[in-house]
Parts: structure tokens; sequence; C-alpha cells
């Protein structure tokens, strides 16, 4: 009986730690992909039916298992993904779109983020066939890498965007191919060394 209690008091205080949002994500993926170029991602999962909602916090973390380990289009991070403080992530609007030469299709963070970000939108009155169809969600991961960024670009518009949510930044970046190189140039100099040491000849005690 304690353990059914203590049960229904976690769900009840993750439920009033999750964010709300507005109408909730359904399971089943609608019949459009999405696609790396509407965003400049490196992976993505969906799209979605209805929005990314603080009601259906496992079907996201799901989705977002999904992104790392099969992703609907571009790389695979290999998973798990990140454990989600859903009492801490960020939201986004509308309101955060911004201007930059001359158009209001670039989302601002409000800081700069590093690293692997994953991030999560939702698509509401949106009647523009370059755009993904309305009343769905998707899944992002974007490198920004060790230099960072402060927003993003939607190509080819914003049309439709309604809500965005950060999951987690600054996770696993993914190496550049310079650094892969490096790692095992450090690699291989770590084995020589170490099979040099093993030839030294012990001192000899007089």
């Amino acid at each position: 009986m304690r353990k059914i209690l203590m049960t229904a008091v976690a769900a009840t205080a993750m439920a009033a730690a999750a964010p709300a949002f507005a109408a909730g994500l359904t399971n089943e993926e609608s019949t459009y992909a999405c696609t790396l170029v509407y965003t400049s991602s490196i992976a993505c999962q969906g799209y979605y039916g209805g929005n990314i909602d603080g009601s259906n916090v496992a079907n996201q973390q799901a989705a977002l298992n999904e992104l790392y380990t099969s992703p609907t289009a571009g790389v695979t991070i290999g998973g798990p993904a990140p454990t989600v403080d859903w009492g801490s992530v960020t939201l986004y609007d509308a309101g955060d779109l911004g201007t930059l030469a001359g158009t209001t299709n670039n989302l601002y963070f409000g800081t700069t983020l590093y690293g692997l970000v994953t991030m999560g939108f939702h698509f509401g009155n949106n009647s523009d066939p370059a755009n993904p169809p309305p009343n769905v969600s998707a899944f992002y991961i974007f490198d920004f890498g060790a230099g960072g960024a402060d927003h993003i670009t939607f190509t080819p518009n914003a049309n439709g965007f309604s809500d965005g949510v950060l999951y987690a930044s600054g996770t696993r970046a993914v190496p550049e191919p310079a650094t892969w190189a490096m790692m095992l140039l450090g690699f291989a100099g770590i084995g020589a060394s170490m099979r040099r040491r093993r030839r030294l000849p012990l001192a000899q005690i007089a």
C-alpha cells in the first residue's frame, strides 16, 4: 500500500513540474516526414500530430529517444537521449522570432548555446506547402560546436511556428574530423611511449 501511495505521489509531482503547453502530442507520426533543410539541423524526428505539451512528458521523452537512436532524417548520434529536467525546460513562442536581413525567420535563444542542442518545435496554423503541415510537432538536434549560436533560421520561412522547447544543450558535441585525427595521433603517441618504456633496460644495482 505504501509503495502504491509513493508511486502516486511521485507521478503527481512530475505532472506538477511539467511545463504547460497547449494541446497534446500524439504517438502517431504524421504522413509528412521532418526535413533537415527546414532548420539546418543534423537530425530530426517527426512529424507528430498535436502540440508538445506538459501532460505528455512520456511521449516527448520517447520521441527524443528515437531522435538520438533512429531519427527520421539525419545522422544517428547514438542513445540514450539526454534526460530532461521537465521543470526547467526553456520555452519559446512566436514572440521570440526576430529579424535578420529583413526577415522574421530567426528564433533567438536569449543566450549562446554550444555543442549538441536538443529542441522541439510545434507548427500550428500553417498553410504554406513549402513548410511543415499544420498542427504538428518535430524534434531536432543541432550541433553548434565550440563556437556556439544564439539563434537558428527557419528556411524557407517561419510560417506556422508557434511553440519551441529547449530540452538540453551542450551535451556530447560531435567531434570534428580534425579533432578525431588529433585524438588518434595522441593515442598512437601514448602507445609508442609505453612500448619504448618497456624496452628500456633496468638500472643495475651495484
